[in-house]
């Protein structure tokens, strides 16, 4: 919720940045109808959160990846919007979001999103930030367009991965009323409880400090522990009691690494940050000259 990380500095990351740049490429490529590798700079300079300046370089791969995804969005029949801003405010207070590609027609709305990482993979069904998308495009264009479907689309040109789903305009209304809203009033209330998980904690201001993810990370692997410590006490003689762990039981703390890394990793970069402003954090320190930072 933005009341927990309200006066948090934002941040960026060099996949951030090179994001950016590939959606200023796709832009320019759509915005002047010539293809990517007739962009002549080797590099676009940004300027970040921290307001200095940083130049990502065109590398042949992000001609690439953003040809394809241009040459996807060209295809679709229609009138097209490029890196549009968007209003949903009928639903959420000061609601809105820039779409990369709408492309709209009689009766049917295609929202098509460029996702250049290749870290993550993602997916259109039930996809929350395009069906916000969608809805602000019903809202502002509806009443030329007379809307029955969007096809939501996910565009992943480095990890070759195009999703797409279709949802029902009256199905999206729904969402946006009974799931959407509800949603939104919870975030406002600082009594709401925290729900962490991989996805919403990715790119949390706090995903380092919050203590209900901390608790989450642990409970992963000691809950279930309990759980088959349950079950294997009525069938264990009371002689024999387990000082090892089962293989379904080291299946399920295998099952908990990919969260337990992350979560460290965050502790970890937090940590640093801190005394290198010169706080403390119990006897840890920087040691100059070592390969690891400890």
């Amino acid at each position: 919720s933005d009341l927990a990380t309200a006066g948090l500095p934002d941040t960026d990351s060099t996949y951030a940045l090179e994001g950016t740049a590939a959606h200023f490429l796709a832009e320019w490529c759509r915005g002047t109808d010539q293809p990517a590798k007739a962009f002549k700079a080797s590099g676009i300079s940004l300027t970040g959160v921290d307001g200095k300046v940083h130049t990502i370089e065109v590398t042949p791969e992000m001609r690439e990846g953003v040809q394809e995804f241009v040459d996807y969005v060209n295809a679709v029949e229609g009138e097209q919007l490029c890196e549009t801003r968007v209003q949903y405010q009928k639903y959420v207070p000061n609601g809105w979001g820039t779409l990369d590609a709408a492309i709209m027609r009689q009766g049917y709305g295609t929202i098509v999103d460029l996702k250049y990482g290749q870290g993550v993979q993602k997916y259109a069904e039930k996809n929350e930030q395009l069906m916000l998308y969608a809805l602000g495009v019903f809202l502002d264009w509806d009443w030329l367009c007379r809307f029955e479907k969007f096809k939501l689309v996910v565009h992943q040109p480095r990890l070759d991965h195009v999703d797409e789903w279709v949802i029902d305009v009256g199905d999206l209304l729904i969402w946006a009323k009974e799931v959407l809203v509800p949603g939104y009033l919870r975030t406002q209330d600082p009594r709401s409880a925290f729900h962490p998980g991989k996805t919403q904690c990715q790119f949390c201001k706090i995903k380092a400090t919050c203590k209900a993810r901390a608790e989450s990370v642990f409970a992963a692997v000691v809950d279930e522990f309990d759980d088959l410590n349950t079950a294997m006490a009525t069938v264990a003689a009371p002689s024999q009691p387990a000082i090892t762990l089962t293989n379904e039981q080291i299946a399920k703390a295998l099952e908990a690494k990919p969260n337990a890394l992350a979560w460290f990793t965050a502790v970890e970069a937090h940590a640093i940050h801190e005394i290198m402003q010169g706080r403390v954090v119990g006897d840890f320190k920087l040691v100059e000259g070592r390969s690891d930072r400890k």
